[in-house]
């Protein structure tokens, strides 16, 4: 006998709500009391940590293996560029060697026309170019007049200057030779003043000038002294002293003294 299962009876539907994250079931309001369908307080989310983040360890060399080392980067080299020269056509080529050799006939080309300058110097009129051409003959000849005197000038100014230094090379070694004696220098002699300073005679002052006299001084046409000391006669004191020049001649290879004044250097008031 075929009997069939009971079926279960049916039982109200469940639905869910979603209350804070939570699926729970949503039971009917008369079958629950008045005092639990007031909301109850929601708990907190649940603390969850976060998975500790990896750190990356610096790999260690292995023993036995050999240490790497750092390549250099290349070093950058600017590449050359190169020119590329325009093909020519062989046929321009042959045209270029006909048109040079003259033609098929082998005659040569026509000679080129006068250029601009020789077409500008056919506008000139001869007398024009004749007066150019004769001024710039007379600039030139100017100009080398000009480079000629100075050179000249050069040339003179360079023999005076060596004449100079070895005059006076010669100058500077030439001894005394005349000691020449102004009409002034006897003035004292006889005075008193001479008496005092031991010179009463030409052969005397000679004698003197002679042993003051110095090689190689009073090459520039000054006045050479020498002191005869301080005196004093019938009242009246004085420093005496010898004033020559030193003369030289052209033809000569000694100095002459020129003796201009023997005695006292102040006058009696």
């Amino acid at each position: 006998m075929n009997s069939k299962n009971p079926k279960p009876p049916k039982s109200a539907p469940l639905s869910h709500q979603r209350v804070s994250g939570v699926l729970q079931p949503k039971t009917n309001a008369s079958t629950q009391p008045r005092d639990q369908l007031k909301p109850g307080p929601i708990a907190p989310p649940a603390f969850r940590p976060q998975p500790t983040p990896r750190v990356l360890q610096t790999k260690t060399q292995r023993p036995g293996q050999a240490r790497r080392q750092p390549v250099a980067p290349p070093v950058y080299r600017p590449e050359t560029k190169q020119t590329v020269q325009p093909k020519t056509s062989l046929r321009g080529n042959q045209v270029v060697q006909r048109a040079m050799a003259g033609g098929a006939g082998g005659a040569p080309p026509p000679p080129p026309g006068p250029n601009w300058a020789a077409r500008l110097r056919a506008t000139i009129p001869p007398a024009q170019l004749a007066a150019q051409f004769a001024a710039q003959q007379a600039a030139e000849q100017q100009a080398a007049a000009q480079r000629a005197a100075e050179q000249a000038a050069a040339a003179a100014a360079a023999a005076a200057a060596a004449a100079a230094q070895q005059l006076a090379q010669r100058q500077a070694n030439a001894p005394l030779g005349n000691v020449l004696l102004a009409g002034s220098c006897s003035n004292h002699y006889d005075d008193g003043w001479g008496a005092c300073y031991g010179i009463r005679a030409d052969a005397t002052l000679q004698a003197r000038v002679r042993a003051e006299w110095v090689t190689g001084e009073g090459h520039d046409g000054s006045d050479c002294s020498f002191d005869l000391g301080t005196h004093t006669v019938r009242g009246h004191t004085s420093s005496c002293s010898v004033l020559y020049r030193k003369v030289w001649r052209n033809a000569s290879t000694t100095w002459d003294a020129d003796v201009w004044h023997c005695g006292p250097n102040t006058r009696a008031g």
